[in-house]
């Protein structure tokens, strides 16, 4: 049997703080204790749980906080039956004031299917399908609140359907990553992985990519999402304008130590960004 991905990108560690409620009720939870709006965006293939602060103005480029894998292992080897992130700090960080945008899961979080098989969050987690279907949820949400543009915020295996999004289209004006696998099909490789067989590659859109500001947050202590990853994908895609954060943290908690101020600033196009080679 081929080694599979272990824990994936969210950290199975961090069950433990969900105790006895579903995450379904986590995030009815804090949607209430903020004041957010949750809703469901239907596409043609997937129905997308969405949470959105109150307030959110309307005619101004619009803010998509992505969230990552989710709990798509139950164990080193056995895929979970509900991929539902059992921790919501990105949606938290969407409901933040000082940079407030759309918080929205990936197919078959909170909202399970017919179509919701296990490929879907294991090796074919970034597959076209699951990129159409986000696709049709960012045209949705740029027709519902009349944004001229949208800015992309991706956490962990976000990233790379951030990248995936922003490299088909013409109005994302910037690109954030947290802990962000930007190059998955590199990093099973150093990783000794399972392939991501059915899984799209964002770095086919390249030089599109290369074009977009784009600033990645990293962790100190992530063994997950290391420094090298990072370096290589901008030695791949050299982005004309790119800015890297290292914080102290590791995959999961380096969340914790970004603030919305860090999100809201312009990008300081080549800050700690690797000279090419």
């Amino acid at each position: 049997m081929p080694r599979l991905i272990v824990g994936v990108l969210m950290g199975a560690a961090l069950t433990a703080m969900s105790g006895c409620t579903t995450p379904q009720q986590q995030l009815k939870a804090l949607a209430s204790a903020q004041g957010a709006v949750p809703s469901v965006i239907h596409t043609s293939l997937y129905d997308l749980q969405t949470l959105t602060p109150s307030g959110l103005p309307y005619g101004k480029p619009l803010t998509i906080y992505i969230e990552g894998d989710g709990h798509a292992w139950a164990t080193a080897t056995q895929p979970s039956l509900d991929p539902s992130p059992h921790a919501l700090d990105i949606a938290r960080l969407a409901l933040e004031p000082d940079h407030p945008g759309v918080y929205l899961a990936r197919p078959c979080q909170f909202i399970m299917s017919e179509r919701c098989e296990k490929s879907l969050w294991t090796d074919a987690r970034f597959n076209p399908q699951i990129i159409t279907a986000m696709q049709a949820a960012l045209d949705q949400l740029k027709r519902r609140y009349q944004a001229p543009s949208l800015e992309l915020i991706g956490y962990s295996g976000g990233a790379a359907i951030a990248l995936l999004l922003a490299g088909r289209r013409d109005d994302v004006d910037r690109i954030q990553t947290i802990s962000g696998n930007l190059d998955p099909h590199a990093w099973v490789q150093l990783k000794n992985l399972s392939p991501l067989r059915g899984s799209a590659d964002p770095l086919k859109n390249a030089p599109h990519l290369s074009t977009i500001p784009q600033r990645h947050f990293i962790g100190t202590g992530d063994t997950i999402i290391t420094a090298p990853l990072i370096k290589g994908y901008l030695h791949k895609v050299r982005p004309a304008c790119a800015e890297v954060i290292t914080l102290p943290g590791t995959h999961s908690s380096v969340i914790g130590a970004i603030s919305p101020h860090a999100l809201n600033r312009p990008i300081a196009c080549g800050r700690n960004v690797p000279p090419a080679e």
